[in-house]
């Protein structure tokens, strides 16, 4: 695995700007990547998939379009190496059909194996179903992030 490096899953990068269970463990990798131990990529389908967590909130009331405008910005200013998607989309839907993940999902899978590092993600599902494939070591789920 690369030291250092990381790929970032949007439901991680989320928990950054909206207090959900496992906020804690997620702060701690933001922590790591403000004092610059931590160098994390993500596909740019990343932006877009914020975006929408946000468009969600915000339809759902729980949060202001004031709010939903400043998280944005605050998100885009992050140091995330995004790596775009004409380089990954034959690679995520490759690791779509060898593991039956979404294509989206497989975009990140996709990078983190050609990066040499993990992905992290606060998707129990996707971890559950790479658990028995050749990935099983490539994802790891953010309640197993360490505390200290």
């Amino acid at each position: 695995m690369n030291p250092g490096s990381l790929v970032l899953d949007t439901s991680v990068v989320a928990k950054w700007f909206l207090p959900e269970p496992l906020s804690d463990r997620a702060d701690r990798i933001l922590e790591d990547v403000r004092l610059g131990r931590l160098r994390p990529a993500a596909p740019d389908l990343i932006v877009y998939e914020f975006a929408n967590i946000l468009w969600q909130r915000l339809k759902k009331g729980e949060i202001s379009r004031r709010q939903s405008d400043v998280i944005m910005k605050d998100f885009e200013r992050l140091p995330i190496n995004l790596a775009p998607g004409d380089v990954l989309g034959s690679r995520a839907l490759e690791m779509a059909v060898e593991t039956g993940c979404t294509a989206y999902d497989g975009a990140f899978i996709a990078l983190a194996d050609s990066l040499g590092t993990r992905l992290v993600t606060a998707d129990r599902r996707l971890t559950a179903r790479l658990a028995d494939t050749r990935f099983s070591r490539t994802v790891l789920w953010l309640g197993d992030w360490p505390t200290n």
